[in-house]
């Protein structure tokens, strides 16, 4: 949820951010698998942010930095370089491939979108 608030505030539109969650959500199903689901749930939340920013990195024209994120999300927590490495580690286990098919994401947009609309708010 903090992830989503953070790119509220670089005022994405909220197609945008869903299509950054749409990317996001499918990087994790390869991360989770390569963790056998061996995750703590702070570390899934943890995992699912830096997901959410490489997925941001590809997706958007104008991303917000590395810097903001763990300013925002990540200060108490760990330094920029902890943060520099796992970006990498996570980039890695994707093999950095960091295109979806068409379907999947269409697929995944499209529920984002409708969770956005059925409850009549924007993020």
């Amino acid at each position: 949820l903090r992830s989503i608030n953070l790119l509220r505030r670089c005022d994405y539109a909220s197609e945008d951010i869903c299509s950054v969650l749409a990317h996001a959500s499918v990087y994790f199903v390869d991360v989770h698998r390569f963790f056998k689901g061996n995750m703590q749930p702070l570390e899934v939340g943890n995992i699912l942010a830096l997901l959410s920013y490489i997925a941001q990195c590809y997706v958007l024209d104008a991303p917000c930095p590395l810097h903001q994120w763990h300013h925002y999300l990540f200060q108490m927590s760990y330094s920029m370089r902890v943060m520099d490495m796992a970006v990498m580690r996570l980039l890695k286990i994707r093999r950095y491939v960091l295109r979806l098919g068409v379907e999947e994401l269409e697929s995944r947009h499209a529920l984002l979108m409708r969770s956005i609309i059925g409850q009549g708010s924007k993020w």
